[in-house]
């Protein structure tokens, strides 16, 4: 009892995943929309809703994974996919995750794909929200303010809804932790250990795979530092962070640099036109959809389906994807909740959260 009263912040976030996981995890049954791919044959109708989204868990990342898995299995590089067209390469397709660390364990352990990719999702909702307890305790929050955050963060709509999309959630989960030695660098407490341990993260949310999260990950990382180092007048701690970057993309750069060269031949290359930036802007969240940081069911659920409809293929209740066109739950989960709502609107001091 010693042991749980001194752990229970961790101990709480590690067990909450499962809660939405255990029947992956529990059960043995696959991540992914498998009972819809039928849907794909010809002269096949879905019995269930369709989300074209959460489809690439079973039509893409499962076969990824496998790849990489079955590949590390026999201690080779994931370097080929021999499935795709003639023939892609499998280690330049960021989201593979080849050189991801935990994805060579689960092959060198020759877990099942299934099961592994079930493992993977449970580690990185608790390792992301025990980050924002981390980041949580370094700007000030006590043991209890730091376990909520962190709870409500590896279970937020966010995380749950891109488990199936793995890279999503693998590449976030080291953001926070990132952050919060942002903060440890910035204040000269640990010194070169902080650095390093900084540069670790960077390169574990580039070989995640999500480079788009990545992206912003890095961005969050500089303007932090811009802001500590200014606030602090601390230079030193800014050049600091950005050397810790550097050491985070050399230790990715064998699978970043086969990424970027491939990625010049993207489909998503081209120039910068008037019709595209139209495009990029009528695709962001709008204002209505902002509804789900109250409830997140509050515009619909896409797993729901609509009755009373004469189509043969269930329509999803989810209703701004039809009022915009490819509005995704996933990508609009912001839900907060009445209860975390009403707790920062009576945190009329700064000190309350610390006390």
């Amino acid at each position: 009892m010693q042991f749980v009263r001194r752990h229970w912040p961790v101990l709480l976030i590690c067990v909450l995943p499962l809660f939405v996981l255990y029947r992956a995890v529990l059960l043995g049954e696959a991540i992914g929309p498998f009972d819809n791919i039928h849907a794909m044959m010809a002269g096949k109708a879905t019995p269930h809703v369709w989300d074209v989204l959460q489809a690439d868990a079973a039509l893409q990342f499962y076969a990824w994974r496998d790849l990489v898995f079955h590949a590390w299995q026999q201690f080779k590089p994931p370097f080929w996919n021999p499935y795709s067209l003639m023939g892609t390469p499998l280690l330049a397709n960021s989201q593979s995750g080849g050189f991801y660390p935990l994805h060579i364990v689960v092959g060198v352990l020759h877990l099942p794909t299934a099961l592994g990719i079930s493992l993977l999702a449970w580690f990185h909702l608790a390792w992301g929200g025990l980050g924002v307890r981390f980041l949580s305790l370094k700007l000030g929050a006590n043991e209890k303010g730091a376990a909520v955050a962190g709870a409500l963060f590896c279970v937020s709509p966010f995380m749950v809804s891109w488990v199936g999309l793995a890279s999503v959630v693998t590449t976030v989960s080291w953001i926070p932790w990132a952050l919060g030695l942002v903060y440890t660098v910035c204040a000269g407490g640990d010194g070169r250990r902080a650095m390093v341990l900084l540069g670790v993260c960077i390169a574990m949310m580039f070989l995640g795979g999500h480079l788009q999260f990545a992206a912003y990950g890095t961005m969050a990382v500089l303007v932090c530092a811009l802001w500590q180092s200014i606030a602090g007048r601390s230079f030193p701690s800014f050049v600091a962070v950005v050397g810790s970057l550097l050491i985070g993309g050399m230790l990715a750069s064998p699978q970043l640099l086969p990424v970027l060269e491939f990625g010049k031949n993207s489909h998503r290359q081209g120039s910068p036109s008037a019709e595209g930036y139209a495009a990029y802007v009528a695709s962001s969240i709008k204002p209505y959809e902002l509804a789900g940081a109250v409830m997140p069911g509050f515009v619909g659920r896409p797993d729901e389906s609509i009755t009373g409809t004469d189509s043969t293929i269930p329509l999803p209740r989810y209703w701004p994807g039809y009022a915009r066109r490819g509005a995704n739950f996933a990508e609009s989960a912001m839900y907060l909740g009445p209860f975390l709502l009403l707790l920062i609107a009576g945190l009329r001091k700064k000190d309350q959260w610390s006390k």
